[in-house]
C-alpha cells in the first residue's frame, strides 16, 4: 500500500532527524564545558555560516556544499582530512574565483538557476556548464555588461529585454531555453541565496542576541562536566581528562588575565 509505504519513509524521516538531534545537543554540551561559544541556526545553517564569514566574524566555512558562496562566504574550506602525518584541507577563496574566473557572487547564482542547484536540482533543460559559462561572458561584454546578470535574467522574463535585444549567439541560445521553462528565474531560489539570516534567531547560550562580543569570547572551560562527559561517552577516567584539561585551562587562565578581565568566568 502506497500510503503505508509514505508512512512508514516518514517515520524513518523523523527517527533520522531525531538520532541526529541527539548528536548535536551532545556537541553543543561538550562546547559549552570547553567554553567554545557557538551557534544553532534555525534556519539553514550554510547561510548563517557564510555570512559570519562574509562579515568577518569567522575565517572560513568548512563544509563541502557548493552553495556557501552564492549565500555570502568569502573563503571556503573542503575535504578536510585531520591525519596526524599529513593533515590536508583544501581552501577557496572568492578573491581568487573572481581574479581567475572574473565571476561575482550574482553569476554563481546565475549558474545555479542555469545548471541546477538543491532549491531547483534541473536547472535550466538543455544548458550545461560550458554554455553557461560562456553565457556570462558575453553577457559582460555586451550593452548590458553593466547590467546584474540576475536583473537580466527578471528582465527577458517580464519583456524589457527580448529576443531582438539579445546580441550574441550564445546569449539568445541560453535565453530561448530558459523562457521555455516557465518558472525562470525563480524568485524564491534568488532571495534564498541574497537574505541575511536572522542572527538573532539562534538560539543556545552562545547567541549573538545583538551582540557578537558573546561569539569572539572563549569563556572558562568547566573541568567537572567535561569529566563525567568523556567519561560517560569515552569512558575515560576523571584522572586522565583532569590531566588533557590542565593545558586548556591554563591557556584559558593567561589569556583571560591578558585581557584583563574576569568576564568569562563562571562558576
Amino acid at each position: 500500500d502506497k500510503r503505508e509505504g509514505r508512512g512508514e519513509e516518514g517515520r524513518r524521516r523523523t527517527g533520522r532527524r531525531t538520532i541526529l538531534q541527539s548528536y548535536v545537543n551532545e556537541c553543543c554540551n561538550l562546547l559549552d564545558s570547553l567554553g567554545v561559544p557557538y551557534i544553532r541556526s534555525k534556519g539553514e545553517a550554510e547561510a548563517l555560516c557564510s555570512i559570519l564569514n562574509y562579515t568577518g566574524m569567522a575565517d572560513g566555512v568548512l563544509t563541502n556544499d557548493s552553495d556557501s558562496f552564492l549565500y555570502g562566504a568569502t573563503t571556503v574550506y573542503r575535504d578536510l582530512h585531520t591525519t596526524e602525518r599529513s593533515p590536508t584541507v583544501e581552501c577557496y577563496t572568492m578573491k581568487d574565483i573572481h581574479e581567475k574566473l572574473a565571476l561575482n557572487r550574482s553569476d554563481l547564482i546565475a549558474l545555479a538557476l542555469l545548471l541546477g542547484c538543491d532549491y531547483c536540482p534541473q536547472g535550466v533543460v538543455g544548458v550545461g556548464k560550458e554554455t553557461a559559462l560562456q553565457f556570462l561572458r558575453a553577457s559582460k561584454s555586451g550593452s548590458q555588461s553593466t547590467s546584474d546578470v540576475l536583473d537580466q535574467f527578471q528582465e527577458w522574463r517580464n519583456g524589457s529585454i527580448t529576443e531582438d535585444d539579445i546580441e550574441s549567439k550564445i546569449q539568445l541560445t541560453v535565453f530561448r531555453k530558459a523562457m521555455s521553462s516557465p518558472n525562470f528565474p525563480q524568485k524564491e531560489v534568488i532571495r534564498e541565496f541574497l537574505r541575511p539570516p536572522d542572527l538573532s534567531s539562534s538560539s543556545s547560550p552562545s547567541s549573538l542576541a545583538g551582540d557578537d562580543t558573546r561569539l569572539r569570547h572563549w569563556r572558562q572551560p568547566l573541568l567537572h562536566s567535561t569529566q563525567v562527559m568523556c567519561h560517560h561517552h569515552l569512558q575515560w577516567p576523571l584522572e586522565y581528562t583532569a590531566k588533557k584539561m590542565v593545558p586548556l585551562m591554563s591557556q584559558w587562565a593567561i589569556r583571560n588575565s591578558i585581557r584583563g578581565g574576569r568576564r568569562g568566568k563562571r562558576r
